[in-house]
């Protein structure tokens, strides 16, 4: 994995905030091993707090989380995952920062 290296802006943070926000409920698309939920659960609240209090110094765990709840994000938007159309408006608000911010998350792994 390589090195994040990306300062967010406001923009970027509300969505991520959204997005991780919405990943514990829709999270299921990515597992069904109640391990990894309970793993990446704890790492959208840990990602979530860095940015609410505008800190950087996110884990690898913390980085993947938030690519996955972008990719998430995405795939809401396209009706590959189901959701609530309440998660899809919110998701709807954020599309353009999502659109942005997905490949750079996705660059940090390969």
């Amino acid at each position: 994995m390589k090195r994040f290296n990306y300062a967010l802006s406001h923009a970027d943070i509300k969505a991520l905030l959204c997005t991780l926000e919405l990943m514990p409920s829709l999270g299921a698309a990515f597992t069904d091993d109640s391990i990894q939920q309970s793993i990446n659960i704890s790492c959208c609240m840990s990602a979530s707090d860095k940015l609410l209090n505008h800190h950087t110094d996110f884990t690898p765990n913390e980085i993947r989380v938030m690519a996955a709840s972008l990719s998430l994000a995405k795939m809401v938007l396209s009706n590959e995952v189901k959701a609530s159309q309440a998660d899809k408006a919110l998701l709807k608000e954020h599309l353009f920062t999502i659109n942005k911010l997905d490949p750079i998350f996705d660059a940090v792994f390969h």
